[in-house]
């Protein structure tokens, strides 16, 4: 169900529009404010503030252009969907605030055009984040997510559009109103340096980077001095079999080779060679045609999950 309120009519001047938006968080800005630090923070806050210097390319250009005509193509696919330009405000905080391109029965539409050459892929993690915010503030159940690529020729493809459904989420609307709020409290508090972090984090924090910054120049030389070696170690005879050798300081160790069999295709006769050429290319084709398939099913039934390991980094302020 549509819960959110229009605050600025698609008719309304641009300045309006913009000077409303940057009262709050918008859907673009979501995922930026989420994984982001300070400094991105700062950046946000300034371009709200003051103007953002980005006056557009020839990419956000043609997406203008090309906007009206992938929300028309959304509609085929739900009929309720119709073109918006309003911007919208959550009915629960007002200052969490989006302009989906489409809007229909319980549903928002987001459309993007890309340039020739791209690889469409997964959808990328700020376009999901988007979605979602966009979905918090309006109240929608799910999106429409629609796109693109141009011809060599700059021209709109002669294929539909792909388009795939982005269900609700409710744990990732979470995360995004959580750090939204988080953002929102750091302006109105005119934007302290630090977190008001518990003692233990605090006290985690500062012995890993006073850590850190003492052994980053210990691994440069390290890893510098590791490379020497192999290098040396690999000119040696027979080295792809493994090197050991014994110094005053320690030991090294250079492990062997990886090992693999490998069809030597110039020892096939006329026949066998095209007998593997036919089942290679049945292969790819099943292959192709699975893959296709696949993406077809998950466009309608996908489910989002993350994958890939968590890493920590040092983030802005840390010398």
């Amino acid at each position: 169900m549509i819960t959110g309120q229009s605050i600025v009519d698609a008719d309304a001047p641009r300045e309006e529009w913009i000077a409303a938006r940057s009262e709050g968080v918008t859907a673009s800005e979501a995922h930026a404010i989420a994984t982001g630090g300070r400094k991105a923070w700062v950046k946000i806050l300034d371009d709200k503030l003051n103007g953002s210097t980005f006056r557009g390319n020839k990419h956000t250009r043609r997406g203008n252009e090309r906007e009206a005509i992938l929300v028309d193509f959304a509609a085929t696919i739900d009929p309720s969907i119709e073109p918006n330009s309003a911007l919208w405000a959550d009915a629960h905080d007002a200052r969490f605030r989006a302009t989906p391109d489409g809007i229909g029965d319980d549903v928002v539409a987001e459309v993007k055009s890309h340039a020739h050459g791209h690889d469409l892929g997964m959808i990328p993690p700020e376009h999901r984040s988007q979605m979602q915010w966009q979905m918090l503030v309006t109240g929608a159940s799910r999106a429409l997510y629609v796109r693109e690529v141009m011809d060599k020729d700059g021209q709109g493809p002669l294929t539909d559009p792909d388009w795939q459904w982005v269900e609700r989420d409710e744990e990732h609307i979470a995360w995004l109103h959580d750090r939204a709020l988080e953002f929102l409290a750091w302006w109105d508090a005119d934007c302290p340096e630090t977190d008001d972090l518990d003692t233990a984090t605090e006290s985690a924090l500062a012995r890993w980077i006073d850590a850190k910054r003492d052994l980053d120049p210990i691994a440069k030389i390290e890893k510098t001095a590791k490379t020497e070696l192999t290098k040396l170690l690999k000119r040696r005879d027979h080295s792809k079999f493994g090197v050991q050798v014994q110094g005053a300081s320690g030991g090294a160790m250079l492990t062997a080779a990886s090992w693999n069999r490998v069809l030597d295709e110039t020892k096939l006769t006329g026949a066998q060679k095209s007998k593997l050429q036919v089942l290679r290319e049945q292969v790819d084709t099943a292959v192709t045609a699975c893959e296709a398939y696949e993406e077809e099913l998950r466009a309608q039934y996908g489910v989002d999950c993350p994958t890939g390991a968590q890493s920590l980094r040092l983030a802005g302020g840390a010398r």
